[in-house]
């Protein structure tokens, strides 16, 4: 008797971890959805309209991903209900995201198509999706406005980029800081829009970690920040392409004094504002 009531209690333990197994997100998405979550699927093109397989699904706030299959679908399964952005990737191709909402027990389709990254030999660059290069910066992203930090997209990386650094600094005094990320995850080429507003994280980078700037804060101090008032200052950000997936970097002037060790390309974009 013993013998039998030790070999139920094995498989029903045995049943009870394959089920907590099923709760996880998976090369299949998990198992069945949840009263509180839903599922998400759909297909990962190439620019082609061909199916690429093993593309990486991610949502935001997620350390769990999904890989496509050959046919270039996936199945995200127990997705927690709620609005959020999900991430697709590949090596090779252009990150790109989108913005899903789920509901409990149904299923949300999202499909996408991946852009080939650029060869070699092509300059890195930097445009911002908040204002055009070397014109005003609109007040929303500012001091006296919002305070919400700018949105950026680059293209052309240089070939065997680990991760990104972004930094924002006042050319009109003494370059000092308004705002430093490091370690964002190599498959990454945007900032969103109000990623910080002031202090407070909104929508952060995939792997992006955040440095005190020359004001002190962890987080976004827009233009006129520290500026006398009636004066126009101009603002520079760069987009860091590195060599390594981490840094110790914690203060703007470790940027500078890599000396091109970790850099393998900057990406510079500028805008002005007059201080109200």
């Amino acid at each position: 008797m013993k013998i039998i009531f030790i070999l139920v209690i094995g498989l029903a333990v045995m049943s009870l971890v394959a089920g907590c197994g099923n709760m996880a997100l998976g090369p299949s998405g998990g198992g069945t959805p949840t009263h509180d979550s839903g599922t998400i699927e759909g297909k990962v093109n190439n620019s082609a309209l061909q199916p690429l397989s093993q593309a990486s699904l991610t949502l935001e706030g997620s350390s769990s991903s999904v890989l496509t299959g050959s046919d270039g679908a996936y199945i995200i399964q127990n997705a927690p209900v709620g609005k959020y952005n999900i991430y697709a990737s590949k090596t090779g191709f252009l990150t790109s995201f989108d913005a899903v909402t789920v509901s409990a027990g149904a299923t949300v389709m999202k499909d996408f198509t991946l852009m080939p990254t650029e060869e070699a030999g092509v300059s890195f660059s930097v445009t911002s999706t908040s204002f055009a290069g070397g014109t005003n910066i609109p007040k929303q992203f500012t001091v006296d406005g919002s305070n919400e930090s700018i949105g950026l997209q680059w293209k052309k990386i240089p070939i065997d980029t680990q991760s990104f650094a972004i930094s924002m600094t006042d050319k009109d005094a003494n370059n000092k800081s308004h705002l430093l990320f490091t370690n964002i995850d190599k498959s990454i080429t945007f900032l969103d829009e109000a990623a910080y507003k002031g202090t407070i994280a909104q929508h952060m980078p995939l792997g992006g970690v955040t440095l005190p700037n020359d004001f002190g804060n962890v987080g976004y101090d827009g233009p006129g920040t520290g500026q006398p008032s009636g004066t126009k200052h101009t603002y520079e950000i760069r987009v860091w392409a590195l060599s390594v997936p981490t840094t110790n970097w914690q203060r703007y002037s470790d940027f500078l004094a890599d000396g091109g060790v970790t850099v393998k390309g900057v990406a510079t974009i500028e805008g002005t504002y007059t201080k109200q």
